[in-house]
């Protein structure tokens, strides 16, 4: 199984945004916003088990 994104990710005290120490103008962070996430993950989801084992990390957090 795919693991999800939640709806609303809080962060702990040991968690630190990415946001806040990447340049958000990068070459790499452009293009990971033009990826269509959704459609990647349809497209790994036939290789994970839906009803056995632990969920997976979520493709993209």
């Amino acid at each position: 199984m795919i693991g999800k994104k939640p709806a609303e990710h809080q962060m702990s005290i040991f968690d630190v945004a990415l946001e806040s120490f990447i340049d958000m103008n990068h070459e790499l962070v452009l293009l990971s916003k033009q990826i269509d996430w959704e459609a990647v993950e349809s497209e790994f989801a036939e290789y994970y088990c839906a009803d056995n084992g632990r969920p997976s990390v979520p493709i993209l957090r």
